[in-house]
Formats: structure tokens, sequence, C-alpha cells
């Protein structure tokens, strides 16, 4: 009775932070941030003729403004943005990620303190006011939740039964942080250490390798 209670909460929880995220989508915030319309107009271009709008083929790294931006948002809005630019189209990859942290944050929450804990953190992330607006607004860096969250669940599940796939998993997912926000680049390295200590401390030699490669390779 207990656990359907528990099971019965967390669906409340989901279906809140959904609604919060989903109400009024595309208009809230009104208009688009020029980042966001440029990830969108490079995406746009690469689905009709391969090429960004600089005419790069399927670049490294967005030319943008100038300045450089990163790809990672701009190409996961490819099949999006095939029906056309608009915010809608724009921000709905964003929306579906922030809606996914949320389960993933409770199954981190559940793996490393137990039912109760995670009970409480997914209910903290889906009334967040910064992850609600990170949820409703298509910036490069607003998918470094979701990234994160899941490398780092990938690691957790690794620490059982040396599962060798998980940690090679939450490597790629880290690694994915390099297409983003320049700046997450050199914070996400001390959250880093947190699942590397883990590893280390469950003498898991596999997760270890893939943990400290993820890691080194992020410094350079």
């Amino acid at each position: 009775m207990k656990r359907n209670f528990q099971w019965i909460l967390l669906s409340l929880i989901l279906l809140l932070g959904i609604l919060i995220r989903a109400w009024n989508f595309g208009s809230l915030p009104s208009g688009l941030n020029q980042d966001e319309a440029s990830s969108a107009v490079d995406a746009y271009y690469l689905y009709h003729y391969g090429v960004d709008r600089n005419g790069i083929s399927y670049p490294v790294h967005f030319i943008a403004w100038g300045s450089g931006q990163s790809l990672l948002y701009g190409y996961l809005l490819i099949p999006f943005v095939a029906s056309g630019l608009n915010p809608i189209t724009t921000r709905l990859p964003m929306l579906l990620l922030g809606v996914l942290t949320l389960p993933i944050m409770y199954l981190v929450g559940y793996r490393t303190a137990g039912r109760r804990f995670a009970l409480i953190a997914v209910f903290l992330l889906a009334v967040s006011p910064w992850h609600i607006m990170m949820s409703r607004w298509g910036l490069e860096d607003n998918t470094l939740p979701f990234v994160f969250l899941v490398g780092y669940l990938c690691m957790l599940l690794s620490t059982r039964n040396n599962h060798w796939y998980a940690a090679g998993c939450g490597g790629c997912h880290w690694h994915a942080n390099r297409g983003q926000y320049q700046r997450i680049k050199r914070w996400i390295l001390p959250c880093k250490a947190t699942p590397t200590n883990l590893c280390a401390s469950r003498t898991r030699s596999t997760c270890r390798i893939f943990t400290f490669y993820s890691v080194k390779k992020q410094t350079r």
C-alpha cells in the first residue's frame, strides 16, 4: 500500500512538472532569443541543404554570429524544423528534454539515497523556476541537466555487476557536453568527480576506466 502511494505521488509530481512546462508553450517567453533563432536557422539549412547558413557541410561548431556556437542543440533541432521555423518547433526539443529530466532525476535519487529522497528531488526539480525556464527556452546550454543526469545514472548503474556498457553509455553522454555552451565544459569537471569517486570506491575497474577517459578527454 505504501509503495502504491509512492507511485501515485510520483505520477502526480510528473504530471505537475509537465503541465507547468507545457502551459502556453511557444508564447512564454515571448519571441525568440537571438541564439535560439541562430540554432534554428542552421538546423533548417542542414535539413534542407546539408549545410549551415554559412555553407559549411555538417560543421563541428557553428559560426553563428562570428564568435561560434555549440552544435548539440542545433543538431537535435534538425528533425523538428522540417515543418517550418517558429517558436514551437524551435523549443520543442528542449521541452521534451526538460520533461524527460524529471524521471531521470527520480532514478538518480533512488539509486543514490532511496525512494523518499528521490521523490523529494524530483518534486524540487519539477517546481524549480530555474528548470522550468530552461525547459521553455531553446538555448544550447539548457540541455546540460538532461545530458549530465543520464550520464550520471549510467555510471551509477555501472557500479552494479560491473556493467561496462552502462559505463560506456555514461561516458558518451558526458562527451556530449563538449557540444554544449563553452563555460559548461569547465563547470562540469568538478561534477564528474562525484561519480568518479563513486566508481573508484566500488572497485569496478571497467567503470573507472570509462570515467577516467571521459574526464581526461573533457580537459583537452
